[in-house]
C-alpha cells in the first residue's frame, strides 16, 4: 500500500478479486501480500496448469494476474479461458524474449519481472476498471 492510501485510509484495489497464478512460491506470497494490502479478494495462488484452470472457472473474477509460464506450461489455456469469460488479465513475466502468448492477446498488458508495487497495482486498478486514487 503506498503511503498516500495508508494515511488516506484507501485500498487501491477494493472490491476486486484477483485471480493469480504463480508457480514460484515466494513471488506468490509477495503478490498475494501485496494485492492483499491494497484490498482485493486474491482468488489463488493456482500454481500449475490445473489447479489455475480450476480457479479461472470460478464466478466473480474482476481481473487475472498470470506468470507466463508455470511450471514447464504455458499459461495460454488460462489466458483463453479467462478472455472467453470476459475477465480482463495481465501477464506478469521474466521472459525477456517475445512469446507467442503475448502475440496471442496483445491487448493483455505485459509486466516484467520485477516491477515496482505501484506500476503492478496501477494495472491491476485499470484492468479491474477501478479509478486510481490521486
Amino acid at each position: 500500500m503506498t503511503w498516500r492510501n495508508a494515511v488516506a485510509g484507501l485500498h487501491a484495489l477494493a472490491g476486486a478479486r484477483v485471480l493469480l497464478i504463480e508457480d514460484e512460491p515466494l513471488v506468490a506470497l509477495d503478490l498475494r501480500s501485496v494485492l492483499g494490502d491494497e484490498g482485493a479478494e486474491v482468488v489463488g495462488p493456482g500454481r500449475d496448469l490445473i489447479e489455475g484452470l480450476r480457479l479461472a472457472h470460478r464466478d466473480g473474477l474482476t481481473a487475472a494476474l498470470l506468470d507466463v509460464r508455470i511450471g514447464g506450461d504455458t499459461v495460454a489455456p488460462i489466458a483463453r479461458l479467462l478472455a472467453e469469460r470476459g475477465v480482463p488479465f495481465a501477464f506478469y513475466t521474466g521472459q525477456a524474449e517475445s512469446d507467442a502468448l503475448r502475440r496471442a492477446w496483445p491487448g493483455a498488458p505485459v509486466i516484467a519481472k520485477p516491477t515496482p508495487t505501484r506500476q503492478l497495482v496501477a494495472t491491476l486498478e485499470k484492468l479491474c476498471g477501478l479509478p486510481t486514487p490521486l
